[in-house]
C-alpha cells in the first residue's frame, strides 16, 4: 500500500481553500436563485411581437407529437411553427405530416445533406433560420413539451428584459440512471458555476450561460450574432475532519438547492458523488472520442476537427 505523507502546512492550506472554494459557490448559487426569474413572472407587453418557433427533429418519433401538439396549442395571437425532419430513419416524418394535414400553421421542411464542416443540430437550425420571418425566433428541442402560454410568457420576458437573447431552463422529467446521474449535476454546473447577474453586466463569452433546449433570439441580434454558421463546430447548442465534513455538507446544501429549484427528485442529492465520477468519465470519453473522430449524435459521425 502507498502512503503520502504531506505536510501538514499543505494539507490546512489544501483543505481551507477547498472550503472557501465551497463559501464561494454557496454565494453564487444563493445569487443566482434571486436573480432567475420563473417565464410567468413577468408583465404581458402592449404589442405581441410575430414569433417563428423553429424545431429540429431527428429520430424524435417517441417525442414529436406531444412537442407539436403543445406548440400549436399556443394561446398567441401572431406566430409560425416551422418543424425541420433532419432525415430520420424512423417515423417522425410520418408523425408530421398527420399533424401537419389538419393543421396548416404547421410548416414542413425537409433537411438538407450534412455538410461535412457543420454539426448536425447546428446546420438543421440553420436551416430554419433561414425559413423563418418571425422577430423573435425561438429554437426549442423536438423532445420539450409546452404550456398554452409559453409563447406569451416568452413575449414578456424579451420584454421585460429588453434582452436580445435569453434562455430557459426547463423542467426535466429524470427517469434512466444516466438521466439521474448527468442531468441534475448539469443543472447544479449552471446553477453555481457562473454568477448570472454579470452576464447582463460584461460582454466576456466565459461568463455567458444558456441552454440549447430554448433559445430565443431577437432577429437583428441572430444574423448580427454571425447566427448558427458561426459556430458550425462549436460544442455547446461544463483534510481535517472538520474541514471535510463542511465541504460536503456545503456540496450537499448546493446539490439540494439545485434539485429545489429545478424539481428533480430529492434523493438524488445522497448520490451526487456518484454524479460527480459519472460525469467525469463521460465528459473525459467524449474528449478521447472527439479527438479520434469517433464521436457520434444521433446516428452520425461528429467532425473531428471540432472546435472546444
Amino acid at each position: 500500500m502507498l502512503q503520502f505523507n504531506l505536510p501538514f502546512e499543505i494539507l490546512f492550506y489544501f483543505q481551507t481553500v477547498i472550503v472557501l472554494g465551497v463559501i464561494v459557490l454557496l454565494i453564487v448559487t444563493l445569487t443566482n436563485l434571486r436573480y432567475l426569474r420563473r417565464l410567468h413572472s413577468y408583465t404581458y407587453p402592449k404589442e405581441w411581437p410575430h414569433f417563428s418557433v423553429l424545431v429540429p427533429a431527428r429520430n424524435e418519433e417517441g417525442n414529436i407529437g406531444d412537442c407539436v401538439a403543445g406548440l400549436l396549442a399556443q394561446d398567441y395571437p401572431t406566430f409560425q411553427l416551422i418543424v425541420l425532419d433532419d432525415n430520420s430513419t424512423d417515423r417522425t416524418w410520418e408523425i408530421l405530416k398527420q399533424f401537419a394535414n389538419k393543421d396548416q400553421r404547421l410548416r414542413l421542411i425537409k433537411g438538407k445533406p450534412l455538410p461535412s464542416d457543420w454539426l448536425g443540430k447546428h446546420w438543421a437550425c440553420h436551416q430554419l433560420a433561414e425559413e423563418a420571418d418571425g422577430e423573435l425566433l425561438l429554437f426549442v428541442d423536438a423532445d420539450t413539451v409546452h404550456g398554452p402560454d409559453m409563447l406569451r410568457c416568452t413575449a414578456a420576458a424579451m420584454s421585460g428584459e429588453q434582452a436580445a437573447l435569453i434562455s430557459a431552463l426547463p423542467r426535466q422529467h429524470v427517469v434512466t440512471w444516466s438521466e439521474m446521474l448527468s442531468i441534475p449535476a448539469f443543472y447544479l454546473g449552471m446553477l453555481c458555476g457562473v454568477p448570472m447577474r454579470l452576464t447582463r453586466l460584461q460582454r466576456n463569452p466565459l461568463l455567458f450561460n444558456c441552454l440549447g433546449q430554448f433559445l430565443v433570439f431577437r432577429r437583428a441580434a441572430y444574423y448580427a450574432s454571425g447566427g448558427y454558421a458561426a459556430v458550425r463546430q462549436n460544442i455547446v447548442d461544463d483534510l481535517a475532519i472538520g474541514r471535510r465534513g463542511l465541504a460536503i455538507v456545503m456540496a450537499l446544501i448546493l446539490w439540494s438547492i439545485s434539485n429545489y429549484r429545478f424539481h428533480f427528485p430529492m434523493y438524488l442529492i445522497l448520490i451526487y458523488p456518484l454524479s460527480a465520477i459519472f460525469m467525469t468519465v463521460v465528459a473525459f470519453a467524449s474528449m478521447v472520442l472527439t479527438i479520434q473522430g469517433k464521436a457520434l449524435w444521433k446516428g452520425r459521425t461528429m467532425p473531428k476537427t471540432v472546435k472546444l
